[in-house]
């Protein structure tokens, strides 16, 4: 679960690992729209986001069972939505910082509410780290290409012109006088 803010190959790094144990994975992204994230830093579009998911998914198929978009970081939205895509949560992974958030929602499902996910006894919460998303975040901000392919999987470097150009929009950026 996450932005995917942009995709970068530590995600992809992480789904290969799960697909070693055994497992496949199902990116479940936040929308930014319904959140209501703050302006002050730049993000992806929702709709920018899903078409990257989506090329992902289309080019990582052993790996990767698909995604879905959640409208708020909620565990139990998120349980409810892949159960309705036929899949089966055994792990949720999150961004490094967030484990406490969604441990304390699984808490307040399983134990005050009355085991209301039924999660198996084996389900864990983990948290990953991502070091390339200050590298790719600094490609964007540096608008550098190709810094930005060193630290994204090759399937998403066709939407640099996209997430390039949402990034000059928010900063209010004149395509005219960047340079490459």
């Amino acid at each position: 679960i996450g932005n995917f803010d942009p995709f970068n190959s530590d995600h992809i790094r992480i789904a290969r690992k799960i697909s070693e144990e055994g497992n496949r994975v199902l990116f479940a992204h936040v929308s930014h729209a319904k959140i209501g994230y703050s302006q002050k830093k730049y993000q992806c579009s929702d709709n920018l986001v899903e078409k990257i998911l989506a090329s992902v998914t289309a080019n990582n198929k052993d790996i990767i069972a698909g995604y879905v978009v959640i409208p708020y970081h909620s565990i139990g939205k998120l349980f409810s939505t892949c159960r309705r895509n036929n899949c089966e949560p055994t792990e949720l992974i999150v961004p490094e910082g967030t484990g406490p958030n969604y441990m304390s929602q699984l808490y307040m499902e399983e134990q005050v509410l009355g085991k209301r996910l039924y999660t198996g006894k084996d389900f864990e919460i983990k948290e990953m780290k991502t070091p390339a998303y200050t590298k790719v975040r600094r490609a964007i901000e540096d608008m550098d290409f190709t810094a930005f392919c060193k630290v994204t999987p090759e399937t998403i470097h066709g939407f640099w012109d996209n997430i390039a150009s949402e990034y000059r929009e928010w900063a209010g950026i004149n395509p005219s006088r960047v340079q490459n």
